[in-house]
């Protein structure tokens, strides 16, 4: 749900990212923020292309960032219950990606598992600290599937 005390200015769009700058219009004091929706492909080669030039696509922000969404990748083999087990090399550019960016994982209330099979862990919200520290009350909730493969994240 978006507030009106919220401006967004959409920076890039297309299928796979929607980047945006964001501030308030409630105070002259609250800091602006980058946010960026992801949606991972879901085939391995073009996902790995994807991780691998999203820098090509985002200038890195300087100010506070928060990117949510359906990343179509883990960070490790405990996010997977079930199938093929994950290899170093399908983990290894998307955990460099949070490295390289220095992103937390907001971690959320809810199941871990978002996928409809309830046993891989997909969608997420990777912050910096300056966007924890600009709000350290912030909480991702998973909420109830419907009418999706994914259970919904609520900011």
């Amino acid at each position: 749900m978006w507030t009106s005390h919220l401006n967004a200015s959409v920076l890039v769009a297309n299928k796979n990212v929607i980047h945006a700058y964001i501030r308030t219009t409630q105070s002259q004091s609250a800091q602006p923020w980058m946010f960026t929706r992801i949606y991972g492909p879901p085939q391995p080669t073009p996902r790995m292309a994807f991780w691998q030039n999203f820098d090509n696509i985002i200038t890195k922000p300087t100010i506070s960032w928060l990117l949510m969404g359906d990343f179509s990748e883990v960070v490790a083999q405990h996010e997977k219950k079930r199938g093929r087990p994950v290899t170093n090399s399908q983990v290894i550019i998307f955990n460099n990606f949070i490295n390289d960016n220095a992103l937390i994982d907001l971690g959320f209330q809810g199941d871990e598992y978002t996928w409809t099979n309830n046993q891989i862990a997909l969608d997420r919200g990777l912050v910096t600290q300056q966007w924890i520290d600009n709000q350290p009350h912030a909480l991702l909730k998973q909420l109830p599937r419907i009418g999706s493969d994914h259970a919904p994240i609520l900011l």
